[in-house]
């Protein structure tokens, strides 16, 4: 996987070997939502999403499935982490989130997250393990079982951490690099895709 020229889209050009920045290029007039999104456990989350073209400051709104805003926080960076209170935000339901410039001059795409009942959750874990193959299998293969069941289940941050892992685990595995970075074009912003494959 190569991305040696920008396509003008607003992601700019993805590396990974110099820089502090975000990695998504800072061109262009857009802002792209990057994470959250699926089902989520509550608690402490990394709200991301990409940096435009000159220094800006945010606004970051999450309403619930009726429009109704829930939520407004400014940041002067491209990431917040919020503390997602049980008192506003209800297990099995909806939300949405979307960036502005603090201007109001650009507004990200919508992203959608539902706080997932944590009974959900283990039994896509458990879908994997009962599975007649998983016994037979390496180690290595079982976390892809794992990671694959959570996707399936729309726990993308969970199935994504699973990847990470493993990967940190055998960094020099092709197929865990391909399978990584595959769950990224399939669930989520495709410049992540690059990095996945690159993660060391």
């Amino acid at each position: 996987m190569t991305s040696k020229k920008g396509t003008g889209d607003g992601w700019g050009t993805v590396t990974s070997k110099k820089g502090t920045g975000d990695g998504w290029g800072g061109k262009g007039k857009l802002i792209n939502t990057i994470v959250p999104f699926g089902k989520i456990r509550p608690g402490a989350k990394l709200f991301q999403w990409s940096k435009p073209a000159g220094a800006q400051d945010y606004r970051l709104e999450i309403k619930d499935n009726k429009g109704a805003p829930i939520l407004k926080i400014t940041a002067q960076d491209t990431f917040l982490n919020i503390d997602l209170d049980p008192a506003k935000f209800k297990e099995g339901q909806q939300y949405v989130w979307q960036v502005s410039t603090a201007a109001g001059d650009v507004l990200s795409n919508p992203m959608v997250f539902e706080i997932g009942p944590s009974q959900a959750l283990s039994s896509a874990v458990q879908k994997a393990e009962t599975a007649e193959s998983y016994a037979k299998n390496t180690a290595t293969v079982q976390g892809l079982m794992r990671a694959v069941a959570l996707e399936q289940g729309e726990w993308y941050q969970d199935a994504a951490q699973v990847y990470r892992d493993l990967q940190k685990a055998e960094p020099n595995n092709l197929l865990l690099k391909l399978m990584h970075a595959a769950f990224w074009m399939r669930s989520g912003p495709k410049p992540l895709a690059e990095q996945a494959f690159n993660l060391r």
